[in-house]
């Protein structure tokens, strides 16, 4: 027996013990001899070996593919639980040829990388077929490592096996849809590029090397990212990739920047749709891509033609703001130099004059502010805590006109790409515009919501909305329906929000009032990455 030496910590050691009877002559026994030897180290030898062999299986099981060890007979030594897994009809593996319990086969494979492997003494690989009791059932890649004992005798193989079923099958289905595609590629004006799951550039048409500057073999295999202006530019894609194809399972961008190989950013428009195999399993993507410089630059052109044009109605329209100032500065500077007039009334005109100046320079500056807006630099930033900033500063005017406000800003709403004090300048502008549009009181509606990779945040008032006339010039410079008002405000709204890259609409309301709709685009990072607004001011509650 082996018996354990014990003290006062517990076992300390071990015995192994063989005892022998003494017999007496009459062969009854009258004693024992017990030979004792200590057999401690041996014990915490196997110990070891038992806990190397655990760890060994353990480390087997926990790598999720395949592992087989065969010796030079193919005959399986051991396996790991994905082997196991895979070829459950076929338990227990060990001890069984490989050719019978992998291939069902009474002989050894045609192409074995195993043998070949044990043959030249290097590694080997080969794709196989995963058989089962119902034939192939999928695909397996096989490498094989000769092991070698240390007289340098091959002993055995490593295999180690990966499965490849779902690549195999997306290669498939990519070979035939890069067969039909073929045909259409080269009648395709657009770029087209078939990517991967993991946004590498599995074919191209040969509008795409006129439009990118690179030869096909350059692109293919390549990430999309060697086409985008830099890894920003690619997050951002990204971003409204994700957010299109969980609102509507394609993506459509009007106008986004990408690269030429020289280095020369263009101007794109952006079509990307999910590319699915017979099954309708998700294998890819399809993207179109249209270079849009030309006409964008015939957009330019028309702009600047546009300008023009606006710029002489703004020089006819400037010109009567400033001739009114102009003829009362006149007239009061007349009367103080060509007539004899009394302390008092000299100095009444002379004020007026002065207040007929600050309105001329308070016009100068209204000007310049729209013609020459500030450089805005755009970070991720929230929106809510902007629109309560500008609420906050409208609070009396609200309460005096007893206009109530209703907020509908969802908690997770995402940061844009903004600056918050020029959006504030923007909703205050709007907020002040449905307060004047409602004297009798009413109600003001803010809500955001996300659409397409965009904030849009309308903002709907209970006045008499607005005239056809006023909608198709509401955001042209000087133009107003007020008596007192210098027609720039929403003009540098307009103008703000197009330097933000976004947009700003007005409609009437089926039921009555109008509703202004700012569009902005979201920032491409996460909400923790958002500028920190903090605005002073009193709170006004929601009802206000």
């Amino acid at each position: 027996d082996e018996v354990p030496l014990t003290g006062a910590d517990g076992v300390w050691g071990w015995l192994e013990v063989y005892a022998f009877p003494m017999l007496g002559d009459d062969g009854k026994a009258t004693g024992a001899i017990e030979y004792v030897r200590d057999i401690t180290e041996r014990k915490r030898a196997e110990d070891k070996i038992r806990y190397d062999e655990w760890f060994l299986q353990a480390v087997f099981d926990g790598i999720q593919d395949g592992i087989s060890v065969l010796d030079t007979n193919l005959r399986i030594v051991r396996v790991n639980n994905a082997m196991e897994r895979w070829y459950a009809h076929a338990t227990p593996l060990v001890g069984k040829l490989c050719y019978q319990a992998y291939h069902l086969r009474s002989e050894p494979c045609v192409i074995c990388p195993t043998r070949r492997a044990m043959e030249k003494g290097t590694p080997q690989m080969d794709e196989i077929p995963l058989t089962g009791p119902k034939g192939v059932e999928g695909w397996l890649e096989l490498y094989a490592f000769p092991m070698y004992d240390d007289n340098g005798n091959c002993i055995g193989v490593i295999e180690y096996v990966r499965d490849i079923t779902k690549r195999r099958e997306a290669e498939e289905a990519l070979g035939k849809s890069r067969r039909l595609l073929e045909k259409m590629f080269a009648s395709l004006r657009d770029a087209a590029f078939i990517i991967d799951l993991d946004m590498r550039i599995l074919d191209c048409n040969p509008a795409a090397t006129e439009v990118f500057g690179y030869k096909r073999e350059e692109m293919l295999d390549q990430d999309i990212g060697l086409l985008h202006v830099d890894g920003a530019r690619l997050e951002e894609f990204n971003h409204h990739l994700r957010a299109a194809l969980a609102e509507k399972g394609f993506l459509f961008l009007s106008e986004f920047p990408m690269k030429h190989k020289s280095g020369r950013v263009f101007t794109t428009e952006h079509s990307v749709v999910p590319l699915e195999d017979e099954q309708h399993r998700h294998i890819g993507w399809v993207a179109l891509i249209r270079d849009i410089t030309e006409r964008k630059r015939m957009e330019q052109y028309m702009l600047r033609t546009e300008r023009l044009a606006a710029m002489g109605r703004l020089a006819a329209a400037l010109a009567h703001e400033i001739n009114n100032p102009l003829q009362g500065i006149g007239n009061s500077l007349e009367l103080v130099l060509d007539f004899p007039l009394g302390d008092e009334e000299r100095q009444e005109y002379l004020l007026a004059v002065r207040r007929e100046i600050e309105r001329l320079m308070a016009l100068s500056e209204r000007v310049l502010d729209f013609a020459r807006p500030p450089r805005i630099e755009r970070r991720p930033t929230l929106v809510p805590p902007i629109v309560q900033h500008a609420l906050d500063l409208a609070a009396n005017q609200l309460q005096q006109r007893r206009i109530a406000v209703t907020l509908d800003l969802p908690a997770d709403l995402p940061p844009v790409m903004a600056s918050a004090d020029h959006l504030s300048q923007v909703f205050l502008n709007l907020i002040i515009n449905a307060i004047e549009a409602m004297p009798g009181g009413g109600s003001l509606d803010i809500a955001a919501r996300v659409c397409e990779g965009q904030m849009e945040l309308a903002f709907s008032d209970t006045g008499a909305g607005i005239t056809p006339e006023a909608m198709s010039m509401i955001f042209e410079p000087f133009y107003t329906t007020k008596e007192d008002g210098t027609g720039l405000g929403l003009a540098i709204s307009h103008s703000i929000i197009q330097q933000h890259g976004g947009s700003i609409t007005a409609r009437n309301a089926p039921g009555g009032g109008a509703t202004f709709v700012v569009s902005l685009p979201l920032a491409p990072d996460l909400r923790e990455q958002s500028q920190e607004v903090d605005f002073a001011g009193p709170c006004i509650s929601a009802d206000s």
